[in-house]
């Protein structure tokens, strides 16, 4: 094999408008950007056009429910295909067998945050429930595993963090761990195209990690975190509901909230960023002949537009990320300008030629990259919209159940409004830029026949039950 090792690390959530806070990661890159943007507003999408090289619209994976199909699966295939052990190395549920990510991968290494150990056996789909056949069927996996002694001592572990009352005190997320298990399967395998997923820039943004807080200098006492964890009410701000008055003598306004969890959420990307740097130094000798990729899936929401999370809205800050690649050593690095915008579907299938052997330069790489059409696709939110219809007002529910499509153009963000069960299109157009966007009356772009299918097309979907429970523990209510 000629082509380099390709390693894809992907923090969960981090957004361009954030990205001065990756100053180590920064140091270790040949080349990094903040215009890029993603081809969604959340997990799903993103990864599934990394997976696909396609845009959203296209691959389909684009709603809560939904799931990639195999013959979208192109880029794990091109690895395959050219010698590669392929990697999957996750503790989100999202990104997992129960999405379709277990596709032309070799190693599947999810749920980490179930398993003290590096194993391809997972216990979560046999430990949702107590009960004698749930046991049985837990007993009967670890049987059939690789690794007897570990998954056992998984299973157990899994079990009780499954069961375990979780305090808002207690930071969520295991991404030292989820790297040290990367770090086992690089000492098992040459020849990787790994995948990895990184939760610890995600909401819950309750408690910060302590090594991020301390770069930053925030303090957040326990009762901070448990008024945060109560106060936090997605919904109810988007409503523009005022903050319940026993939360009042700790924050003024649900702004202030999530001014508060926006700070937490800074000290977690600083987190993210120094676990990152640990790894590039333990493999540093390997690293320097492979391509690595370090990159936001999307973007997070604190009240701009009156949006919180990461749902349907299409301003930078949930859908604008960052990337910065280090390329082998035997590429030729002289010139590292990126033409922007960038994305994701350029991104994805620059890594594809790469595999492929048809990428050997940087200048090529990002040529490839720079020169793919930038589109980002929505379809609804990622809360459960059909448990909120009695909840809240239907003009939320109207406001929320519908596809998107933006489009970036030289400065200009067009963006495709379609209403669930409708045909009638609506369009907008937005000078844009990294960390905000402004309504202008420019020429929009126009839609795809292709496009303007799949927008007019939206309907009920089903969720998939392993992953709901798991996905509602990240906030997806």
């Amino acid at each position: 094999m000629t082509s380099p090792e390709v390693f894809i690390l992907i923090p969960d959530c981090l957004r361009s408008a954030d990205a001065n806070l990756m100053t180590e990661v920064e140091e270790w890159s040949d080349v990094s950007t903040s215009d890029c943007y993603s081809s969604g507003t959340w997990t799903l999408p993103a990864h599934a056009t990394l997976y696909s090289a396609t845009p959203a619209y296209d691959h389909k994976a684009v709603r809560r429910g939904e799931s990639l199909s195999e013959n979208k699966v192109s880029v794990p295939k091109t690895a395959q295909e050219n010698d590669y052990k392929t990697a999957l190395v996750s503790e989100n549920p999202t990104f997992g067998s129960g999405t379709g990510f277990d596709k032309r991968i070799d190693v599947i290494d999810e749920d980490i945050h179930l398993k003290k150990f590096p194993t391809t056996y997972s216990p979560a789909g046999s430990i949702s429930d107590v009960s004698p056949q749930a046991a049985l069927t837990l007993f009967s996996g670890v049987l059939k595993s690789d690794s007897i002694l570990r998954n056992c001592i998984n299973s157990i572990y899994g079990t009780y963090e499954h069961f375990r009352s979780k305090p808002p005190t207690e930071y969520p997320h295991h991404g030292e761990r989820v790297l040290s298990h990367l770090s086992k399967h690089m000492a098992d395998h040459d020849e990787l195209f790994a995948m990895v997923n990184l939760l610890d820039t995600h909401n819950p943004h309750y408690t910060p990690p302590k090594r991020g807080a301390r770069r930053l200098g925030l303090e957040v006492s326990p009762e901070e975190s448990k008024v945060l964890a109560n106060a936090n009410q997605n919904l109810d701000y988007v409503l523009g509901e005022p903050l319940l008055e026993n939360f009042r003598d700790r924050f003024e306004s649900r702004d202030a909230v999530q001014s508060r969890m926006y700070d937490i959420y800074q000290a977690q990307i600083a987190h993210i960023d120094a676990l990152i740097s640990d790894w590039f130094e333990e493999h540093e000798e390997r690293l320097d002949d492979s391509l690595v990729v370090i990159v936001g899936d999307h973007g997070q929401m604190f009240g701009a537009e009156g949006m919180v999370g990461h749902h349907t809205s299409l301003h930078p800050h949930g859908v604008s990320v960052p990337a910065f690649l280090s390329f082998p050593n035997h590429w030729s690095v002289e010139n590292t300008d990126i033409q922007g915008p960038t994305s994701f579907i350029g991104l994805s299938q620059a890594i594809e030629k790469t595999l492929a052997g048809e990428i050997t330069e940087s200048s090529e790489f990002l040529d490839v990259w720079a020169d793919a059409e930038v589109v980002i696709s929505v379809d609804g939110p990622t809360w459960k919209i059909e448990k909120r219809q009695e909840e809240y007002e239907a003009d939320l529910i109207d406001r929320l159940g519908v596809r998107k499509i933006g489009i970036i153009e030289q400065g200009v963000q067009t963006v495709h409004t379609c209403p669930w069960q409708s045909s009638k299109i609506t369009t907008e157009t937005y000078q844009i830029w990294a960390t905000g966007r402004e309504q202008t009356d420019a020429t929009p772009a126009d839609l795809s026949d292709v496009q303007r299918d799949w927008l007019i097309s939206g309907d009920d979907s089903q969720e998939v039950d392993d992953v709901s429970v798991r996905l509602e523990a990240l906030g997806y209510k």
